[in-house]
């Protein structure tokens, strides 16, 4: 089931009041809070994996119209206008920042790690947990490339939040600095590779992505054919899940839900519970 926006209040920036984003039974909601007043207030946008915290409003409203001289569009942008992009995102770029984090914390803390582990045969190891993490955020970039600049905004943040979290964890395990720093190097440049293994994959037939997967996830030293096709049937399945959820919950509130390794009923009780903690850390 895809989110959707149980509140019958639609977006509207001119509106004077401000929404905040809920969490019910697995689904993100738009509220309106008890005082308008209450947008005057700017809270922190926090997490304890980040050190990324300014003061910046839930949501902001403009009600007046710059009256200052714009320069003329430059090329790039008049080429992107012309390929059908829009001229302007149609959401400010603090709620689409912070979408990017969210959407990595959902790759990074929805997923059931150690079910991947059990079922797919996986070392309980911090490179283990990249290859997870990073199949998700790839999957999600495949979802954001249909979002226009605003998806490309979105995706670039979240990469980048990806790699600030990869270098926190890092240090975190000790060692020497300096191979720490070439480690996540190393995991940079394959990372670029696996995404356009995985694209190919995706594009193509279901051995293709196995190949990507087996060369991907399990770095190349899995003799069970079955867990290859789980994970092969997984993507498929997952890809088809965040084309359901909605592009504005998507790049404004940046929570998604995903599906369980098997099946195909989500866990509500958990994403509720796990979405609701990213909501409010973020």
């Amino acid at each position: 089931m895809s989110l959707k926006v149980l509140s019958n209040i639609r977006y509207c920036y001119s509106f004077l009041g401000s929404f905040t984003d809920q969490v019910f039974n697995g689904h993100v909601a738009r509220v309106l809070p008890f005082c308008t007043y209450c947008h005057n207030n700017r809270p922190l946008l926090d997490s304890k994996h980040f050190s990324y915290r300014h003061h910046v409003p839930l949501f902001q409203y403009t009600t007046t119209t710059s009256t200052t001289t714009t320069r003329s569009p430059g090329m790039m942008r008049k080429m992107l206008t012309r390929l059908g992009f829009p001229d302007k995102m149609r959401y400010k770029k603090y709620l689409l920042k912070r979408a990017g984090l969210r959407l990595y914390l959902c790759c990074a803390e929805l997923i059931d790690h150690e079910q991947f582990f059990q079922e797919l045969g996986l070392p309980d190891t911090y490179n283990s947990w990249f290859r997870l993490t990073e199949l998700h955020v790839w999957m999600l970039m495949v979802r954001l490339a249909l979002e226009q600049r605003e998806g490309i905004y979105v995706r670039n943040n979240m990469v980048s939040f990806l790699w600030e979290d990869m270098h926190k964890k890092a240090k975190k395990l000790g060692g020497d600095t300096s191979m720490t720093l070439k480690g996540v190097q190393l995991l940079t440049e394959q990372f670029k590779g696996m995404l356009i293994s995985y694209d190919e994959g995706l594009m193509d037939a279901d051995r293709v992505l196995a190949g990507a997967l087996w060369r991907g996830v399990f770095e190349g030293d899995c003799e069970d054919i079955e867990r290859v096709e789980l994970l092969v049937q997984y993507v498929r399945k997952q890809i088809s899940h965040l084309d359901k959820q909605e592009s504005g919950v998507i790049l404004t509130s940046g929570l998604v839900t995903f599906l369980p390794l098997r099946g195909t009923d989500e866990d509500k009780s958990r994403n509720t519970f796990i979405l609701r903690e990213i909501l409010k850390r973020v």
